[in-house]
């Protein structure tokens, strides 16, 4: 062990506490997607009002003014039929002013008013009239609400905000069906299923392509379950059979059989990683309740190592792990002790706030460098997946008075967690 450096800490972060931490990003993107849509249409519904309010603007005003023309137009025929008569005349501009709110007022040839008018409010605007005279036409004002034009805007954005709130959700359902999807994926929920919609070809034809996905996949993993479960008898049955046939050998051939058997024992402990990779893999884990104490001193009898080199607190700690794959993981930290640290020293177990600590202490030179247990080949990064895979860690730093430490921890079962 002296041969490997400090992991750097205590890692935390279990199984089911990333699926939620990966479950409240995922919400997030998919209300991020919501908001975009809606931000997206409310531009496009300012844009939109500022060009239909500009043009309706200008429209306006241009027919207003070819209004206005006709109104003159009329006012002035009307009087020239009846300039002659002064009684006709002055009924006339009282009934424009009644009717079309045209003030009028009379000049002759000279200038002299011959019918005066109101003062004007509007826009006066003089008319000569053949030789006869001129007509002083006081044309009502264009009013135009520039309130009740604004009002009418923003109520017809508010309208249609809202009705681009409710399409952005409409639109964004199918990502967030297949975002939640992908959740339970990931959290190994195979037999999770999409929904297609009848009403949506194109998110009904994604639906059934995940589905028939998952239905492959969740076939695989059982299929390699199922193999990695036949493997494991049928790599063990051999190994078995020649450990008793070099049993059987004479003692003439000790040094032979002596070789055979260490040779048998690390093909015992290579089947054993490989086994362990491969559940790990498929996360084929199966936690209960164990006896720490006791998986320790089954680690150190596999080593060959006398238990007075174990260590258990009082009263003895439960955990809650996988016994072949954590009995794995104690192995290999002993048989790391004793190869590259000089032989152990120590294993204690031990509970703590966060766990159950596995530290085994060797006699070796300690740390030599800033490496990690994944570059070392030792078997320590499949103790490191173990213990990650537990929702606990591999720390590994220097001891005092020479050697190193490696403590294993191992969390608290937590997949019954509701959040």
């Amino acid at each position: 062990m002296g041969r490997f450096a400090s992991h750097g800490g205590h890692h935390r972060a279990g199984c089911e506490r990333g699926q939620r931490h990966r479950r409240r990003h995922h919400r997030r993107r998919r209300k991020g997607l919501q908001r975009r849509l809606f931000r997206w249409f409310v531009a496009a519904i300012l844009l939109t009002s500022a060009a239909v309010g500009g043009v309706l603007w200008l429209v306006g005003d241009s027919s207003w003014a070819r209004h206005r023309t006709k109104l003159e137009n009329l006012a002035v025929r009307r009087i020239e039929r009846v300039w002659d008569d002064p009684l006709e005349r002055a009924v006339m501009v009282r009934d424009l002013e009644e009717t079309l709110g045209i003030g009028v007022e009379l000049r002759d040839r000279d200038g002299a008013v011959l019918f005066p008018a109101e003062p004007c409010d509007g826009h006066p605007h003089a008319v000569t009239l053949a030789e006869r005279g001129q007509a002083v036409l006081c044309m009502p004002a264009h009013e135009v609400s520039v309130w009740r034009f604004v009002l009418s805007v923003l109520v017809a954005m508010v309208v249609l905000m809202a009705l681009s709130g409710a399409l952005a959700r409409r639109l964004g359902r199918p990502f967030r069906e297949l975002a939640a999807f992908a959740d339970r994926l990931g959290d190994g929920e195979l037999d999770a299923r999409l929904e297609p919609r009848r009403r949506d070809p194109e998110a009904a034809l994604l639906a059934r392509t995940l589905n028939q996905m998952a239905e492959r996949i969740g076939k695989q993993l059982a299929d390699q379950k199922q193999l990695l479960a036949e493997a494991s008898h049928e790599l063990r049955t051999p190994l078995g059979h020649a450990r008793i046939l070099v049993e059987m050998l004479p003692d003439a051939e000790a040094e032979t059989r002596a070789e055979l058997e260490a040779e048998l024992e690390e093909m015992d402990r290579l089947v054993g990683r490989l086994l362990a990779r491969s559940r790990l893999d498929f996360e084929a884990l199966e936690r209960r309740p164990l006896d720490a104490g006791e998986l320790a001193r089954q680690a150190l009898e596999r080593a060959g190592i006398a238990a007075d080199r174990l260590e258990v607190a009082s009263p003895a700690p439960t955990v809650d792990a996988d016994p072949t794959l954590l009995l794995r993981a104690l192995a290999n930290l002993v048989e790391n002790a004793e190869r590259h640290g000089a032989g152990l020293d120590r294993l204690t177990v031990a509970p703590s706030e966060d766990g159950v600590r596995f530290t085994v202490a060797d006699r070796g030179p300690g740390p030599t460098g800033p490496t990690t247990a994944g570059g070392l080949g030792l078997g320590l990064p499949l103790v490191e997946r173990i213990a990650e895979a537990h929702g606990g860690s591999l720390a590994l730093r220097p001891r005092e008075g020479g050697g190193a430490l490696a403590t294993l921890l191992i969390a608290p079962d937590e997949t019954d967690f509701v959040e």
